[in-house]
């Protein structure tokens, strides 16, 4: 598989990833998981 190929079939990490990406938006989480688009908040 070449370096930086999605792994996510079930079972791998990115599957999990996916799967609790999908959760959280249904709680209304703003996520992402494009590297362009992340960028640290400062939490209070």
């Amino acid at each position: 598989m070449a370096a930086g190929s999605n792994r996510t079939g079930p079972g791998s990490f990115g599957y999990w990833l996916r799967l609790s990406l999908d959760e959280l938006r249904k709680g209304s989480c703003n996520v992402t998981m494009d590297e362009k688009n992340i960028r640290g908040q400062k939490v209070n």
